[in-house]
């Protein structure tokens, strides 16, 4: 495994068991509240049906490899004008460490936009996947 990946995946292990004993796997799921259904499944299928191609735009702050790509940062701006551009989609980086992202960013995307929204992050638990429920 390449070194940086092998770097994150150790940390967001930490990160995991730091999250956990905050607030454990059994309270996340008394927490689920019925979420929006954004139509992500539909947005697939309707391409794939009408031979369409739909754009998932990506948000995110830096990367290891590029380092910062946008220093004023402000997720909800850039994500409502992906939106008025006609995106089908946003991923949005929540990783915090490497990719300068956060968990609240999907939560705060969440309210400001009404297409569907992708985590994009390294998700190696299902404890995540709850996280994800929570936060859109």
């Amino acid at each position: 495994m390449n070194d940086i990946l092998k770097k994150i995946c150790e940390n967001k292990k930490i990160e995991l068991e730091l999250s956990k004993k905050k607030c454990s796997y059994s309270s996340l799921e008394k927490l689920i509240h019925d979420s929006k259904n954004r139509q992500f499944k539909e947005l697939l299928f309707n391409a794939n049906n009408h031979k369409t191609n739909n754009i998932i735009a990506e948000i995110k702050q830096r990367s290891p490899s590029a380092g910062v790509i946008i220093d004023n940062y402000l997720p909800e701006v850039i994500a409502t004008e992906y939106e008025k551009s006609g995106v089908g989609a946003i991923s949005i980086l929540t990783e915090s460490k490497f990719f300068g992202g956060d968990l609240e960013h999907l939560s705060l995307l969440n309210k400001k936009t009404k297409i569907p929204l992708l985590r994009k992050d390294f998700i190696i638990d299902p404890y995540q996947i709850l996280e994800s429920k929570i936060y859109k």
